[in-house]
């Protein structure tokens, strides 16, 4: 570790070397402190390095990869993760994995004609349109 680096992309190469790979563009912007000013010495490397380590997952459950929070949450694992449950309800709702309608206005007019072929919680006053036997 150097004492003193001339200009960003030296103390940038230095947090890289570090962490012994490239470091995103975003997360660099995210992690670099706006105080820095030139001439960078050790403690603004080590402040760095602090801000990345915080935003770095330590968890082994995780891929071995230093960026492994910032991978996940960019990669398609949480979209995929998000859709599998709403399937799951619409499977439970629909009985099958597409809802019955493809618009907002039909959505409306579902929701309608299912409020009225269900009745009143107890207690509640009658709904419109619900044909009581």
């Amino acid at each position: 570790m150097k004492n003193r680096y001339e200009s960003e992309e030296e103390l940038r190469n230095a947090v890289e070397k570090h962490y012994k790979r490239k470091i995103p563009e975003t997360i660099w912007i995210e992690c670099k402190p706006t105080d820095l000013h030139l001439p960078y010495d050790k403690y603004d490397l080590q402040e760095i390095i602090g801000n990345l380590q915080s935003r770095i997952s330590l968890d082994s459950k995780r891929p071995r990869n230093p960026w492994g929070y910032f991978v996940l949450l960019k990669s398609d694992l949480i979209p995929q993760e998000i859709l599998t449950q709403v399937n799951k309800c619409r499977e439970e709702l629909f009985g099958k994995t597409e809802p019955p309608f493809d618009s907002l206005v039909e959505m409306g007019k579902w929701i309608i004609a299912e409020a009225a072929t269900q009745p009143p919680p107890e207690g509640h006053a009658p709904r419109f349109g619900y044909k009581y036997e």
